[in-house]
């Protein structure tokens, strides 16, 4: 490829900045991918070309993008800038012959990433932001840096926990939060582990209401992971650390979905549920850590508030955790059906 070609269209449109800028991502992920053994002229083709439809206003990428029949994400449909990574991929692709797949997807998807990310998806993606385009260094820098000691993975999702947890995303596209959930670290519950959840909320259960009876304990032991199976991941999600392989703490939150107010004006909320930690393990931060994970999942799903009920051992963690007294304007009653 004659990379004299692709600066010339930068050029050509008066881009002289967009320019400095892709070369500048290019010198980065030329660095990065020396220490991964990756292909450095593929690297430096997708670093050049990935922000190559510069050259477009975001009026018609969208009129193209409705042109081609393509899927638009509401993000894209709300804030049409951000279709430019799937627009630089079609010029890639159809302007300079461009067909090596892990090229035009680690141009596809430089600014957003995606979930099973490749090797040179994730180079782009963090040499772009290393290399921003604005005055100084980026505030995340020393951070995302600091993960990249430790892996690509890391430092991709360093970049975009940073985003999430300073609200810097205007509407955050589907792929970025497909590609968070998919680097987040192992720390929510899947199916695989129902039995540890239903013995750590037996164990909750018991130390919160005193010792069950044997009936009592039997039909929760049937019945607690037939919920799960019907319900994680759908209506509750949970959050687990471990230790040597064995789930030692945890917190539930439960989501629910109401006619929407100006109270809770996305309809939805949730509820935390069940933080519990092994007597042996506390005092180790790690309700701390679960609190973390399952309130930065409450902000990715766009909850309007989470509520919970503390005791007094639980409450100087929940207000560092950003919680505060809720006083009520009524009265709270139940209907039991005894």
């Amino acid at each position: 490829m004659n990379y004299q070609m692709i600066e010339n269209v930068y050029l050509t449109h008066h881009k002289e900045r967009t320019l400095a800028h892709v070369k500048e991502v290019a010198e980065t992920a030329v660095r990065l991918v020396e220490r991964y053994g990756l292909d450095m002229e593929k690297t430096r083709l997708a670093a050049l070309l990935h922000d190559i439809s510069v050259v477009m206003t975001p009026r018609e990428m969208h009129a193209l993008a409705v042109a081609r029949g393509m899927d638009i994400d509401p993000a894209e449909e709300k804030y049409p800038f951000l279709l430019h990574q799937r627009m630089s991929k079609m010029i890639a692709e159809e302007k300079f012959d461009i067909h090596d797949p892990e090229i035009l997807s680690a141009i596809e998807c430089h600014t957003t990433l995606k979930k099973h990310a490749g090797m040179y998806d994730k180079v782009i993606f963090l040499s772009d932001k290393l290399s921003w385009d604005q005055q100084g260094v980026p505030p995340y820098y020393d951070r995302v840096m600091e993960k990249l000691e430790e892996s690509l993975d890391a430092a991709c999702f360093e970049f975009i926990d940073y985003q999430f947890e300073n609200n810097l995303l205007l509407m955050p596209h589907q792929w970025i939060k497909e590609a968070y959930a998919d680097l987040r670290p192992p720390m929510c519950a899947d199916m695989a582990d129902i039995a540890a959840l239903t013995q750590l909320r037996l164990k909750y259960l018991q130390e919160d209401l005193g010792k069950m009876d044997e009936d009592t304990q039997a039909r929760l032991m049937i019945d607690l992971p037939l919920y799960f199976e019907k319900h994680l991941n759908r209506d509750i999600f949970c959050y687990l650390i471990r230790e040597q392989g064995e789930a030692v703490a945890c917190a539930f939150l439960l989501v629910t979905e109401k006619p929407a107010n100006p109270m809770f004006i996305t309809g939805k909320c949730g509820t935390v549920m069940n933080v519990y930690t092994e007597p042996a393990y506390r005092k180790r931060g790690y309700g701390k850590k679960v609190m973390d994970a399952l309130l930065q999942d409450a902000k990715n799903m766009q909850l309007s508030y989470v509520e919970l009920k503390s005791t007094e051992a639980g409450y100087l963690l929940y207000r560092a955790v950003g919680f505060e007294d809720d006083v009520p304007q009524y009265h709270l009653m139940k209907w039991y059906n005894r």
